[in-house]
């Protein structure tokens, strides 16, 4: 049915330390704010949260070219793409990589097989997966060690995860042909290779969730985004369409995005402990992309209902609230300090000398309060009831709802100690659960006791079980019924 297929991958490396005055141009890599950034994803707010593109030099290419040659052999090519041999997709292939940075810990990397190969189901699934070519794996290691030893100050990065980037082109001009190569096109996606034994509302739940945002010369591109990666369907009025190219690397761009946003609340109260202004600005200025899409990305309505798929597979707006330090009153004061900060400028260590300024002694007042409490080796800040704490019951009031919210918010701190997965899926529902609960007007004993259970069978293991099922009973003295 297909002609060909290519692949590429995104691919994100995270250090545990921040890099706020640590980034800086070397030899090896010139670093740029680019101003074109939320044009190519097709927003408009140039105050928004956005990466630093790594330039590379001459002599970055010379240092990973010798790196790489013991495995790989002759490299031809000065820079990307160079043209290598790779076992599993072939010799003479041309390979490249862009990376940017993340602040305040995250290296993205797109890396791309420029060649297109014949299709076969065979091959396209045994490929799709990057831990399948260990010469790419190498090649895009080596590249972030080579550059961040020089650019961010030394510090190490580690592999965090990688989803593919996947093309699937048919020589024909017919729009049939795109609608045909839905089964096959959703299955490798979410690597279903056994997909004719599936069940069909696997195939139409990803199609479904895809549907808005492909209509748009749909019958001659198909993008399907889930978290598990990101496929393109193009036949031959596609690739003559300069305007359906732009679209797909817009989106490409924006699954990107996601992912980065995705770990950046993961990570936040986490580094919000040594970092606290320079997080908690950086947390506001990704506000934009979660409770306003709409309007960040109204220059085209067809990348804001790309955006919803994003945003809606990888549970932005779920993670997004887990990882949020504010109330209401402390979010607007946090709004009217930003607008007093001039032009971002993330390479600038003055800028963050200015955010730390602005975001001064008063702000950190209403945001942090309590007692410290560290877990894992970790300070997870102002936690206001633990063990052996007062917390007598009381009639409920705004104020009694207010404090046991900050409580809940405290608690959803400690989900990076969760193992990933079931488990921590679990502990966020059981956030969701007691934050709706205690909003209520009529709080149960019986469903906090439920979320308290649920964060005790989710959380063996993990540093902080103990102070989250105290939290818990303290929410429940707190509103008065215990």
């Amino acid at each position: 049915m297909f002609a060909t297929v290519g692949f590429g991958w995104h691919v994100l490396y995270r250090s545990t330390e921040a890099l706020f005055g640590r980034l800086a141009s070397s030899p090896i890599a010139t670093l740029e704010e680019s101003r074109s950034y939320h044009n190519r994803i097709s927003a408009r707010d140039r105050t928004l949260y956005h990466p630093i593109d790594v330039r590379f030099s001459n002599l970055f290419h010379l240092q990973l070219i010798r790196k790489l040659t013991p495995a790989l052999g002759p490299i031809v090519g000065k820079n990307f793409p160079y043209k290598v041999n790779l076992r599993g997709l072939g010799s003479g292939r041309r390979v490249g990589l862009q990376m940017q940075i993340f602040l305040p810990n995250l290296i993205s990397v797109r890396l791309t097989c420029y060649d297109d190969m014949q299709f076969s189901e065979e091959f396209a699934f045994r490929n799709r997966q990057l831990h399948n070519h260990p010469d790419l794996l190498s090649l895009c290691s080596n590249a972030v060690d080579i550059m961040a030893k020089s650019a961010c100050g030394g510090i190490q990065f580690e592999l965090l995860q990688n989803r593919p980037l996947i093309r699937l082109h048919l020589d024909s001009k017919s729009g049939e042909v795109i609608a045909s190569s839905e089964s096959l096109a959703v299955a490798l996606l979410i690597n279903d290779e056994q997909y004719t034994q599936s069940n069909e509302k696997i195939k139409e739940s990803v199609l479904s969730k895809n549907r808005k945002h492909n209509r748009k010369g749909e019958k001659a591109k198909r993008i399907l985004i889930n978290k598990q990666g990101y496929l393109v369907v193009t036949n031959a009025t596609a690739i003559e369409s300069a305007l359906a190219s732009q679209e797909i690397t817009k989106r490409e761009r924006m699954y990107e995005l996601g992912w980065v946003l995705h770990r950046f609340y993961e990570t936040y109260p986490t580094l919000r402990q040594e970092y606290a202004r320079e997080m908690d600005y950086l947390f506001f200025v990704t506000l934009g992309y979660i409770k306003r899409p709409a309007l960040t990305f109204d220059a085209s309505y067809g990348n804001t209902l790309a955006w919803d798929v994003i945003s809606e597979s990888l549970k932005l707006q779920a993670a997004c609230d887990h990882a949020a330090r504010f109330d209401v009153a402390s979010d607007s004061e946090l709004s009217n300090l930003v607008d007093r900060i001039p032009q971002q400028s993330y390479l600038d260590n003055s800028f963050w000398e200015r955010v730390r300024t602005t975001l001064g002694e008063k702000y950190m007042k209403k945001v942090g309060q309590g007692i410290n409490v560290t877990v894992g080796g970790h300070n997870y800040g102002a936690i206001a009831a633990g063990d052996g704490a007062a917390a007598s019951a009381k009639n409920i009031s705004a104020s009694d709802r207010t404090e046991a919210l900050k409580l809940i918010e405290q608690m959803a701190q400690l989900r990076v100690e969760v193992e990933e997965g079931n488990k921590r899926d679990g502990f966020d529902e059981a956030i969701v659960a007691l934050r709706r609960e205690v909003k209520s007007d009529k709080p149960e004993v019986g469903r906090l006791q439920s979320s308290m259970e649920l964060i005790k069978s989710v959380g063996e293991g993990i540093a902080g079980k103990a102070i989250a099922a105290t939290i818990v009973s303290g929410i429940c003295k707190l509103l008065g019924i215990a």
